[in-house]
């Protein structure tokens, strides 16, 4: 089966498949231009589009969808760069869960460190270049992140954010920052999570691996 947001076209129309991901019978993709498509497997096997999940307003049709991840029934999109000369300046994480079928938006997740940085010339920390879903947490990675403030060229070593519900709110719960803190390493250009163990990986040649102390409620 080939999958097209319309299946009268290409499959190249729009650079669709940016960025997949799966679990269960749903299916997940992005493109370049065109937003995020789903499709959910029906009872013959086959995928049937469901939905398309555009960019809320104001649109800004550049990095939408960069990245995407999925389980159960939370759905993750990032934006890690607005427009130039936007406001405001940083990248952000869509987050749609799945309600009777459809997936609606119920957050929008920033840096806990985005308004700190907009004040200077280091706005852009490209949050949201790496993401990841597990257990409802949402693993966010900024590979352009500074990991002390006030920002300067020397702090860009990369972080990574994870967001949590706390009293029904999501919430930046740790930031995760390199014990490298080498120039140019890009930490939090990947990320991933599986259960309490939680990697994050640096273009230098390195993944750090982090594990909660004691099992999570």
């Amino acid at each position: 089966q080939t999958l097209t947001p319309d299946p009268t076209q290409p499959a190249n129309v729009g650079s669709l498949g940016r960025s997949i991901a799966s679990d269960g019978d749903w299916l997940v993709a992005s493109q370049y231009i065109g937003g995020v498509h789903v499709w959910r497997r029906d009872a013959s096997g086959a995928y049937q589009l469901t939905q398309r999940l555009d960019e809320p307003p104001p649109p800004t049709k550049t990095l939408y969808g960069y990245r995407v991840a999925i389980e159960g029934d939370l759905l993750a999109i990032t934006r890690p760069m607005e427009l130039p000369n936007a406001a405001p300046t940083f990248g952000r994480v869509l987050v749609f869960r799945n309600v009777a079928g459809t997936w609606t938006l119920e957050a929008t997740l920033i840096s806990s460190r985005a308004y700190a940085l907009q004040q200077s010339s280091f706005f852009n920390s490209q949050f949201g270049i790496s993401v990841d879903v597990n257990e409802g947490r949402i693993l966010v990675g900024a590979e352009l992140g500074v990991d002390q403030l006030p920002a300067s060229p020397n702090s860009r070593h990369g972080t990574a954010h994870l967001f949590e519900q706390v009293n029904g709110a999501w919430a930046e719960t740790k930031l995760l920052l390199s014990e490298n803190r080498r120039h140019q390493e890009l930490f939090g250009s990947s990320v991933a999570m599986d259960g309490d163990t939680v990697m994050v990986g640096a273009h230098l040649g390195f993944c750090l691996l982090y594990t909660s102390p004691s099992p999570r409620d």
